[in-house]
């Protein structure tokens, strides 16, 4: 939490419990199309009966839902604060200290096991990144340069980064010269680059830009109340028909997911239950920890799933496919969890040092009230 959020809001203001769950469903979701669709599905195995089959085979769409996530909390997060270039740097930081060092754990990781994997079993593996392509990573440029993803949902983090950064600058210009003109100029350029009609780079973000800002929309007319509930679904309807109209059945699904998000929070929020509706301790539990379990569960529950494969002879049947996904889990969610221990939650309580009021000191120590009232934004 801010210094200046702090003035604006309860000490113990609770956690948006419901955004806690969602995450945790998101990363499901994206799990079980890797280890479902993509890996047993791929290599042979029995398909589950509808319509499980159906719901694992688009868990892609989990990415959806966390691209609304992150558009929701990171405006929450920089609610009230006067942006200026000092303010950026700070709150660069403080993203870059709460995402980076799990995120390293998982590029060192991917490297290892590829090493080990390689000298057990002799597959033929991903040549090893050299320093190019690491540094690349860490910098999450490697698409600007043609560098192939250490891990395959990399991807998604290089994109969050610039919504991150492009929502704050887009936010300190829009209090000089007016959100309308900041935000309405930025909306045309992502619909032109979602239609098709700037032929720009898929490194950058833009063309996913209505996904974040379906979240920003949600949080400025249902928590911020600066933007009325009508017109805040007009912006949203404007965006995203035109978008289905080109028949493309991707855009379909992943803008319906989009809209559900958003339509579940604004519920929330509108309806008093987005800081009470947990969905249960499991999944607050599994939310806690849904970033490590997106970094790692290609790392380590993917060479899970695949030594039972390997074990079954690759042609597994429903029952052996469950078998893999709940071996799969174990292993996942153990390495998530020693992940978000050792590395995720110190790095947050680190990045909480970093004062975001631009008149005192960068670092200062942690209030006690701040540790539980910081919403984990990663």
């Amino acid at each position: 939490m801010t210094e200046s959020e702090s003035k604006a809001a309860p000490a113990q203001e609770p956690r948006f419990l419901l955004i806690d769950a969602l995450r945790a469903f998101a990363a499901l979701w994206v799990v079980a199309h890797h280890w479902y669709y993509r890996n047993l599905v791929a290599e042979g195995a029995t398909p589950f009966i509808e319509p499980f089959h159906a719901v694992f085979r688009e868990g892609w769409l989990g990415v959806s839902v966390f691209f609304v996530l992150s558009g929701f909390v990171i405006t929450h997060s920089i609610r009230g604060a006067t942006i200026t270039p000092a303010y950026l740097g700070r709150f660069a930081l403080r993203r870059s200290l709460r995402l980076d060092p799990p995120y390293w754990v998982a590029i060192v990781a991917t490297i290892v096991l590829n090493i080990v994997s390689s000298s057990i079993t002799h597959e033929r593996l991903a040549p090893t990144p050299g320093a190019a392509e690491i540094a690349a990573h860490v910098l999450y440029v490697q698409h600007f340069f043609g560098i192939k993803d250490i891990v395959g949902v990399f991807w998604t983090l290089c994109y969050e980064i610039q919504f991150y950064l492009l929502l704050v600058i887009a936010t300190g210009l829009a209090a000089r010269f007016g959100r309308l003109a900041v935000f309405g100029s930025l909306w045309l350029f992502a619909m032109a680059c979602g239609l098709g009609w700037i032929p720009l780079s898929s490194a950058f973000s833009f063309a996913q830009w209505p996904l974040f800002f379906l979240g920003v929309l949600t949080y400025w007319s249902c928590i911020e109340r600066s933007l009325s509930l009508p017109l805040a679904a007009g912006i949203a309807l404007a965006t995203f028909l035109p978008l289905i109209s080109i028949g493309d059945h991707h855009t379909v699904l992943r803008t319906s997911v989009a809209l559900a998000t958003a339509l579940l929070i604004a519920a929330g929020a509108l309806k008093h239950f987005l800081g009470t509706l947990s969905l249960g301790r499991v999944m607050q539990f599994l939310g806690k920890i849904s970033y490590s379990i997106y970094l790692l569960h290609m790392v380590v529950g993917t060479r899970a799933v695949h030594l039972v494969m390997r074990h079954y002879g690759y042609h597994l049947n429903v029952r052996q496919s469950m078998l893999a996904i709940v071996i799969g889990l174990v292993v996942t969610i153990t390495g998530s969890y020693l992940n978000y221990r050792l590395i995720e939650k110190p790095a947050q309580n680190l990045s909480r040092r970093i004062s975001m009021d631009t008149s005192r000191p960068m670092w200062q120590p942690v209030r006690k009230f701040e540790a539980k009232s910081d919403m984990n934004a990663a």
